[in-house]
């Protein structure tokens, strides 16, 4: 819950989709979870087809996200140690 209240008082996150996934299934948490800001709810186990009609339900949110901001192109060297 922290995290999404920081996420939705960041200026630039405030807008950005937020899912909550959950084992926890107490109508209070559903409450709690869009109380702080969260956009989805989704409680274990999660299917394909949940998954699926989420990011078609998200899509449009997602977009205009994405064309708030300019992107810009940016490569780094990546070392795994």
């Amino acid at each position: 819950m922290e995290l999404t209240e920081r996420i939705r008082r960041s200026k630039s996150n405030s807008r950005c989709p937020i899912v909550i996934l959950t084992g926890v299934s107490e109508p209070t948490a559903l409450k709690e979870c869009f109380g702080a800001g969260a956009n989805f709810f989704l409680q274990k186990p999660v299917s394909v087809e949940e998954i699926r009609r989420l990011l078609n339900s998200s899509r449009g949110m997602i977009l205009q996200e994405r064309r708030r901001y300019q992107r810009v192109s940016v490569q780094t060297p990546v070392v795994c140690e």
